[in-house]
């Protein structure tokens, strides 16, 4: 379904349009992903930011039917359209120059709609003009907010945007707005469901943007903690640092009299490894403030929500808890000395494979009532 201005609901194109406006973006010069996004986001004055869900994505499918190249300039890519993505593009120059037209027009239109509150109202001064003075202070006070505004991140940002939406709506119906969850029910139970526990085997050697690591890293913080404590602790190992992790695992398998060499090719097996530590909080006396138990289960929650958006954003990975993963040598390497401890590693990249479809016994067989 369509709306206004030609998306489908939700502020989306279908993945042929988006496949045809990133080729488009590319026919102009090289791009990253993270330059695309933010190209889109500007040509539509901010109505239309594609995730990197979305766009990764369609960059891999892109390069796998020959329309991109991919060039690796450290662990990043920088994607440059191949001759048959021209000609594809050529052969829907039409409907790219309808796509862009419609961002543009949304983007002309927001910076008419910024104008207005930021009060250059052309026709409208007059209105503008019998407004009391304690009101246009108010109006100049939050527009000199907003223009200097820096969120800490996506959650601050929405947190200030559903602030402003129940005041707004207040003024307009005289009552506070009935608080909405940030996505429909039905997509955060789409994103469980889609999560999977998935091993070497299935990975891609292909390397993962760090923009997309850092959005696990945020969201694994966001976890709950007893008392505050935020004990976890992660060590990521990308591209060629991961050298570093190759020497941590020679060392403990020759400690352990097993095949060194083993070790270093496990470290270059995945594209990320993501070191899982849990360092507790202690109080003036070094004593822990939580119990171990209470610190552990913060980390697994940490880790569960780190799982979540590689999922998400179209990843895969593993949380992997035992041999190398635990090894002392390793988790000494690593700094995780007592009372912190090792709890394990991630392991991450793009699916070498068809995502399998999950299987859970019945949730019913697995709860008892009391009512």
């Amino acid at each position: 379904m369509h709306g206004p201005h030609g998306l489908h609901r939700g502020r989306k194109f279908s993945s042929a349009d988006l496949q045809i406006l990133i080729l488009t973006l590319l026919d102009k010069g090289p791009s990253y992903g993270y330059e695309i996004i933010k190209s889109l986001e500007e040509l539509s004055d901010g109505y239309y930011a594609p995730s990197p869900g979305m766009i990764y994505p369609a960059l891999t499918y892109l390069e796998e039917i020959g329309y991109a190249d991919v060039a690796m300039e450290g662990t990043r890519k920088r994607y440059q359209i191949t001759d048959e993505g021209r000609g594809h593009l050529e052969e829907n120059r039409e409907r790219a120059d309808e796509i862009f037209s419609i961002l543009e027009k949304i983007g002309a239109r927001m910076e008419e709609a910024r104008q207005a509150f930021e009060g250059e109202l052309g026709p409208d001064e007059d209105e503008h003009s019998r407004q009391s003075e304690d009101l246009k202070a108010m109006r100049r006070r939050l527009r000199d907010f907003l223009r200097g505004y820096r969120p800490r991140g996506r959650e601050d940002e929405m947190r200030l945007v559903g602030t402003l939406q129940q005041i707004l709506h207040q003024i307009e119906h005289g009552k506070p707005e009935a608080p909405k969850p940030p996505m429909p029910p039905h997509h955060l139970m789409e994103i469980f469901e889609r999560r999977r526990s998935m091993g070497l085997s299935r990975l891609k050697p292909d390397p993962v943007d760090r923009q997309l690591i850092e959005q696990m890293l945020q969201a694994a913080n966001w976890a709950p903690s007893h008392g505050d404590t935020e004990p976890w602790r992660f060590v990521v190992f990308t591209g060629e640092g991961r050298g570093v992790l190759a020497d941590l695992f020679e060392l403990a398998q020759r400690e352990a009299g097993q095949d060194p060499e083993s070790g270093r090719k496990r470290a270059f097996a995945s594209p990320v490894w993501i070191a899982i530590g849990m360092s507790p909080k202690l109080d003036e006396n070094g004593n822990l403030v939580m119990s171990e138990r209470e610190e552990i289960m913060a980390v697994a929650s940490a880790v569960q929500n780190l799982h979540l958006m590689a999922s998400e954003l179209g990843l895969i990975g593993m949380w992997h808890s035992k041999g190398l993963s635990v090894d002392e040598t390793v988790a000494k390497g690593l700094g995780f000395t007592a009372p912190a401890r090792l709890l394990g590693f991630f392991m991450c990249g793009w699916p070498a494979v068809e995502i399998p479809k999950g299987e859970r016994g019945p949730w019913t067989n697995k709860v008892r009532w009391h009512e």
